[in-house]
């Protein structure tokens, strides 16, 4: 039964004249005569008696209440199919570097999962590069990550700016005092991230360290924030880390600046934007239309 029939059906039901019920339904009676003839032709049964008033016969009620449903299921599915054009429903999966959500991201995600309850969002942490080949390859919707993807077919937008700082054990000598230059760590132990986690922004941070005269001795390469920081904690070394990990306020630990530049650490989301499903656009716009609104550096 069509859209047409069925509304046909539903408003002589209600009305039982056919000249209201074609009035209401904006066609001429004869037009409405057929389409319920055919109606009755097309299933068999009779649904209205004519003589001497038009009536339900019991077969036609089974008509209407089955007309009923099915119009209650396709305005449901109306609905769900708008919910997922919309990018209210679906799923989303985002990779994320360690310490973004320790930025506004972070709240950023949670306001958009209570905006968004029918989006499933799955976080997948890890390190910038091999979150971005996946992404790149397929695997994930999202990225934010500490560098832009540079694939073909990729966009990418900066969300948060963040700069870098160095990180002390508490009770070191360069933890109180002026902002040391980076040429006061060359006795230092070295505790960093492999060249393969981030390779571009890796390469800037040592750029910047061989302007300034350091080349960083690296005794230990771990790949979370989480064992860097505590075999700093520990007395392993020293490190580079950035502002937004300072919110951690991990006692036993100081976050100090230095006097020579050092390159921008912001964060960037990338994606394949052919590739985005509803949710993740929805998801994607959100975080930039935040970004636009309050991109600033992170402080500590």
């Amino acid at each position: 039964m069509t859209s047409a029939q069925l509304k046909a059906l539903l408003v002589l039901a209600e009305e039982l004249h056919f000249g209201r019920a074609a009035e209401r339904l904006g066609i001429a009676q004869p037009q409405l005569s057929l389409i319920i003839r055919r109606i009755e032709q097309e299933s068999g049964v009779i649904a209205f008696t004519r003589r001497p008033t038009v009536s339900l016969t019991p077969a036609g009620a089974v008509l209407v209440a089955m007309a009923e449903r099915v119009r209650g299921e396709l305005a449901t599915g109306v609905e769900d199919a708008r919910a997922v054009a919309a990018g209210r429903v679906g799923h989303v999966s985002l990779g994320f570097t360690g310490a973004a959500l320790f930025t506004p991201i972070g709240e950023w995600l949670r306001s958009f999962q209570s905006d968004s309850p029918g989006v499933q969002l799955s976080l997948r942490e890890g390190p910038s590069g091999p979150l971005l080949r996946q992404m790149e390859a397929g695997g994930l919707d999202l990225v934010i990550a500490r560098e832009a993807s540079t694939a073909p077919g990729s966009i990418s937008h900066r969300l948060v700016d963040d700069r870098i700082v160095l990180v002390l054990p508490g009770g070191h000598p360069l933890a109180t005092g002026p902002s040391p230059p980076l040429r006061a760590l060359r006795n230092e132990p070295v505790i960093f991230f492999n060249r393969l986690g981030a390779p571009h922004y890796f390469d800037r941070i040592m750029a910047a360290c061989h302007a300034a005269g350091w080349y960083p001795r690296v005794t230990q390469e771990v790949d979370s924030w989480g064992a860097t920081l505590a075999l700093v904690r520990a007395g392993f070394g020293i490190t580079l880390g950035t502002a937004a990990l300072a919110s951690l306020q991990i006692s036993g630990l100081v976050f100090r600046p230095v006097s020579d530049p050092l390159p921008d650490a912001a964060f960037w989301i990338s994606c394949v934007e052919s590739r985005l499903t509803p949710p993740a656009h929805r998801l994607l716009d959100e975080l930039v239309k935040q970004a636009s609104a309050s991109l600033a550096p992170v402080v500590t």
